[in-house]
């Protein structure tokens, strides 16, 4: 199930972990250096006095560091720079440091008793504790928006809002001492119990579950999520990595370099997990075995995404119900799924990435449910956002990125092929009043995908033809009320060559289809009206019939997904098709495996908006007012991958 590899980081004493920015890992050694390990094992070191303790990633594309004994926070960008700040309270020894959902850096102060904020500018504020000698180790960003934190002191979970209101809550087991804290998949808090032997589980709601570790006095430390959707922590004095389910199932696999003390613990891209080595002078690596591929019956994949700690599953659909769900990793929160498509190879669900501090661009290469590499792109200015993917160079088997700029109007196109910018192409500028509704085969000409563009004022809409990386014509289509915002595109109607625009009532719910050919609209359809409850979350083939756009919804209160198969411009069924805790949202849906040419062309501009497209205004359920009323609840997921 796992290998455990081993390397060497001489003549140090490797503390805390977390994955970098830049794709590889970065380590604290408490004797005076800040490390990095790049996934082949090369190591370097830059110095930083002050006995480095705990590090995380920084919404700011760089690593910040606590000091132990140097009472500072540091901060390290990736090509070796520190600036350090001086902590307020004087020898706070300050521990654990994680990333707040306020966009500032949240620590613990061991010795001075306090949680502490610093501001990327390097602003301090510190919130004492209700309980003297709580001795605050661990602390994570939680599901509810607040910050987490473990008091080893006092053998208690403390909760911070970033309003600075704190609440705390005892441990069942006495003189516990927990430490290291993570945010479960199961919108739990999850921690260790160092001289409890446990890992203790802790709802949002104050209720504590504990689980005993096999291994007797193994002293658990580190902990986070692995990329198999389960905890996996480290055992100080056992000499074991350890993994507990969620079910609390717990499983330990021997690393194989004894007396080498595990502290820290960080999930990889891929299926791999690091840990430091305190008293082993070495960083592990340890890799699960792959993702299963795509069952046979699957016909699209739905990525989903965590925000509060940039993990990502990848959900394979067909037949109208979800058929696998999987891990794929965890990626720097700083980092956004701008779209999917077929960026390398023949898979269309690759994931492209944009760093939203720098404006970088990589692609994580996704094939048979495992990302299997990490590439950059390059970087393209702030001012530039995506509006939309297809394949604008007339290329085969090709999906490139259109941008806007956001102050002017302009609109250029990146050939992307083989995970690398091919071509860069300037195609003019297009009035600011006119919005992107849309790409898609509007035209009808094979190869081809066109612009869609809507009049925020108006409402009117009008096709820019787009051929061999230009605007070839305007052409417009009429004029459709404001009220009605566009819900997405597909081939709804079944016509071969043939991309559907799909409307929906933003007051009423009421849901209409637009066929689209030869640069017009050529036929209109009302569905019906949809509760207001359900949003859209995406399209495809979802059921397996050919020729076909199915339509993807979600309940905003529940989670709960519902398939509305869509044949001949109706809405011919809905299919319950369970539910995801709602910190998990819908980054986009592909086609897997792509089928042909003209079908894979189809389904990559369908699945390419989804990440696009807004959520206000967008829902759905039956036409008949119970979306499960003419549901088949056998097709419910028994066990979805994650659960509110």
């Amino acid at each position: 199930m796992v290998a455990v590899t081993d390397f060497p980081t001489p003549a140090s004493a490797p503390f805390t972990i977390t994955a970098g920015p830049d794709g590889a890992f970065w380590f604290t050694d408490v004797n005076g250096n800040i490390g990095r390990i790049s996934p082949n094992g090369t190591v370097t070191r830059f110095a930083a006095a002050g006995n480095p303790g705990g590090i995380a990633a920084g919404p700011d594309n760089a690593l910040w560091f606590t000091e132990i004994g140097g009472n500072r926070i540091g901060r390290i960008i990736t090509g070796g720079t520190v600036t350090e700040f001086i902590i307020p309270t004087p020898n706070s020894a300050s521990h654990a440091i994680t990333a707040g959902p306020d966009g500032a850096l949240w620590f613990t102060e061991a010795g001075g008793n306090n949680i502490g904020r610093i501001t990327t500018a390097g602003a301090f504020s510190e919130f004492s504790l209700p309980t003297a000698g709580s001795q605050p180790f661990g602390i994570t960003a939680g599901p509810d928006g607040a910050l987490w934190f473990a008091e080893f002191g006092s053998n208690r979970i403390g909760r911070i809002t970033t309003s600075d209101m704190i609440t705390e809550f005892t441990v069942p087991t006495a003189s516990s001492q927990p430490a290291f804290i993570t945010t479960g998949p199961d919108g739990a808090l999850w921690f260790t119990e160092v001289s409890g032997n446990k890992i203790g589980r802790l709802t949002t709601g104050g209720v504590f579950t504990e689980f005993t570790v096999p291994t007797p006095n193994s002293q658990p430390q580190g902990i986070t999520v692995g990329p198999d959707g389960a905890l996996w922590f480290v055992e100080a004095n056992g000499d074991q990595v350890g993994r507990i389910t969620t079910a609390g199932e717990v499983s330990e696999f021997p690393i194989p370099t004894p007396g080498a003390n595990p502290f820290e613990i960080a999930a990889g891209l891929g299926n791999t997990l690091w840990f430091t080595e305190f008293t082993g002078d070495k960083v592990g690596e340890l890799t699960l075995s792959p993702n299963p591929p795509p069952p046979a019956a699957t016909t699209a994949a739905m990525i989903m995404q965590r925000g509060s700690d940039g993990s990502y599953e990848i959900y394979d659909i067909g037949r109208n119900t979800i058929l696998a769900a999987l891990p794929l990793g965890q990626i720097g929160t700083q980092w956004k799924l701008v779209g999917l498509g077929r960026f390398n190879g023949a898979d269309t669900s690759d994931m492209l990435m944009r760093n939203m501090n720098s404006g970088d661009f990589e692609v994580q290469d996704v094939s048979n449910n495992t990302i299997t590499a990490t590439v950059p792109l390059g970087n393209v200015g702030l001012l530039w956002s995506t509006a939309g993917f297809g394949d604008f160079s007339g290329a085969p088997n090709e999906t490139d990125m259109l941008m806007r700029n956001t102050g002017t109007g302009e609109f250029e196109i990146y050939d992307i092929r083989n995970n690398l910018f091919t071509g860069f192409h300037d195609i003019g500028n297009v009035a600011l009043q006119l919005s992107v509704a849309g790409v898609g085969d509007f035209s009808g000409n094979p190869n081809e995908t066109d612009l869609l563009m809507r009049n925020t004022s108006t409402g009117a809409f009008e096709v820019h033809d787009i051929a061999n990386n230009q605007f070839t014509g305007v052409h417009g289509m009429g004029t459709v009320g404001l009220e009605w915002s566009v819900a997405g595109f597909g081939n709804f109607s079944g016509n071969a060559n043939e991309t559907d625009m799909l409307m929906r009532n933003t007051s009423t719910g009421a849901f209409e289809i637009y066929d689209i050919a030869n640069n017009l609209f050529t036929g209109f359809h009302a569905m019906g009206s949809v509760g207001l409850e359900w949003s859209v979350a995406g399209f495809g083939n979802l059921s397996g019939n050919a020729n076909e756009t199915d339509m993807l919804m979600r309940n905003t209160s529940t989670g709960a997904f519902e398939i509305y198969d869509i044949r001949g411009n109706t809405i011919t069924s809905a299919s319950a098709m369970g539910s995801v805790g709602l910190e998990w949202q819908v980054g986009g849906i592909a086609a897997d495996p792509p089928t042909d040419a003209q079908a894979g062309a189809s389904l990559r501009l369908v699945q390419a908006m989804a990440p696009l497209a807004p959520a206000a205004g967008f829902a759905a359920s039956s036409p008949t007012g119970d979306p499960t009323a003419q549901s088949d609840t056998s097709m419910l997921l028994a066990t979805p991958i994650r659960t509110a």
